[in-house]
């Protein structure tokens, strides 16, 4: 983490060009341009890589398009304002796998096989990470297959980096209370 300015506003100087934000919920974005306008105001021109709303309604398409990978343009200091952490491009692939697994709805079966796996292992699981299931569990597996958070194997499953993202959230949840 470049900067962890948890609930409060980052200063201006530390949006950096290059550097990828997150507001703490939801959104992150990449600068790609930090430059005054006409006016003289300084602006940040950042590009879109997670959004809480994914899809937004283009009047001169006539159609729901995608925000993720757009770029736009807003004030630097509305932006610092937005901004709560700053992230290397090397901690951004976590982060984006962090609030892919938020968004992951689980069946009660699936939520059952994913809990019993937190309770048998508990946060120490990895990518990768083999277990083995009972053929009761066999269709809670196949929809956690499906979702990406196992892959399946004749009697196990082996663990994906989305699905030790989910247990890490899962974790932290119950840790929390």
């Amino acid at each position: 983490m470049l900067n962890a300015y948890v609930g409060t506003i980052m200063k201006v100087e530390d949006i950096k060009v290059g550097g990828i934000y997150h507001d703490g919920k939801a959104a992150v974005r990449e600068v790609l341009a930090i430059g005054a306008n006409a006016a003289g105001i300084e602006q940040v021109e950042y590009r879109v890589l997670a959004a809480k709303v994914t899809q937004q309604y283009s009047y001169v398409e006539q159609r729901m398009v995608s925000v993720i990978g757009t770029t736009t343009t807003c004030h630097l200091a509305s932006f610092a304002a937005w901004a709560k952490t700053g992230h290397s491009k090397t901690d951004c692939d976590d982060l984006m796998t962090r609030l892919a697994a938020r968004r992951v709805k689980l069946s009660p079966g699936e939520l059952a096989f994913m809990e019993s796996v937190l309770d048998e292992i508990g946060n120490d699981l990895t990518p990768g990470t083999m277990l083995s299931y009972d053929h009761t569990e066999g269709r809670a597996v196949g929809g956690l297959a499906k979702k990406d958070l196992v892959v399946r194997h004749k009697g196990e499953v082996e663990v994906t980096k989305l699905g030790a993202a989910w247990l890490r959230n899962a974790a932290q949840a119950r840790i929390a209370g």
